[in-house]
């Protein structure tokens, strides 16, 4: 078997569709390469770097943790330990 030189060297990007809108019932992945979705908990995807949408940008700040281990419900919490945010107005602050 050949070693892939360039293994964890590559970059890619698919599309996150988070639970609760449009009636969806879990995140899941669609590859933009061939349309297909993927449940979260069956990613073959090596690590995710930073997520964003029409609002903000996220930093993943434990990149070495299994996909299906990710907590994406915690990206707007300002305490998170796993994702650090750039736009400070998308924040659902205490009062």
């Amino acid at each position: 078997m050949t070693l892939d030189k360039y293994r964890n060297q590559r970059k890619h990007a698919w599309v996150l569709v988070k639970a609760g809108k449009r009636g969806e019932k879990e995140d899941y992945f669609i590859e933009p390469s061939t349309g297909r979705t993927c449940p979260i908990k069956d990613a073959q995807y090596v690590a995710i770097d930073c997520l964003f949408n029409h609002k903000n940008y996220w930093i993943n700040l434990n990149q070495e943790k299994e996909i299906c281990d990710i907590n994406f419900a915690d990206m707007n919490n300002a305490d998170s330990t796993e994702w650090e945010f750039i736009m400070l107005d998308t924040l659902e602050l205490p009062p």
